[in-house]
């Protein structure tokens, strides 16, 4: 694929470290509980999410050594509460991440409005429930290799 005129390239590695990095954010804490301020109606809004799974989709599934951006779609597990819009979830998730799109649903149904039949599953996290009054959640990256072959 041709890049665009002033179109900014990372490397995979570059991607590669910001994905690990939202990952162990997500391991560290896959359950969130989000509130904030409708300013039309000026009502406050409460939701929970328990994010279920993690799939890296677009040229950095395909293998590209070269991105331009990387997009990740979640599957949110649990939800409770009034739906919450997506750059909420966004910033909440991964923080501060450029060049990272983040999705809500799944490959073939996200909130891109998009199918990402290329997408690659990388992270689980599964409610393993109370254990010594502490919940744990466990993930598994699943075989996929980070690093394209050269």
């Amino acid at each position: 694929m041709a890049v665009r005129q002033g179109e900014r390239r990372r490397s995979r590695d570059s991607f590669t470290q910001t994905l690990c990095r939202i990952t162990a954010r997500i391991a560290a804490r896959p359950v969130y509980e989000l509130a904030w301020k409708d300013d039309l109606l000026h009502k406050r809004h409460q939701c929970h999410i328990d994010i279920g799974g993690l799939w890296v989709a677009g040229s950095y599934a395909r293998g590209a050594l070269d991105c331009g951006d990387i997009d990740l779609i979640i599957n949110l597990g649990e939800e409770a509460g009034t739906w919450v819009w997506p750059p909420k979830i966004s910033r909440t998730v991964i923080g501060y991440a450029p060049d990272v799109h983040l999705y809500i649903g799944t490959p073939e149904k996200n909130s891109s409005g998009i199918a990402f039949p290329e997408a690659k599953l990388f992270m689980i996290t599964n409610s393993a429930g109370l254990a010594g009054g502490h919940l744990r959640y466990a993930y598994r990256p699943l075989s996929y290799s980070l690093r394209a072959s050269k």
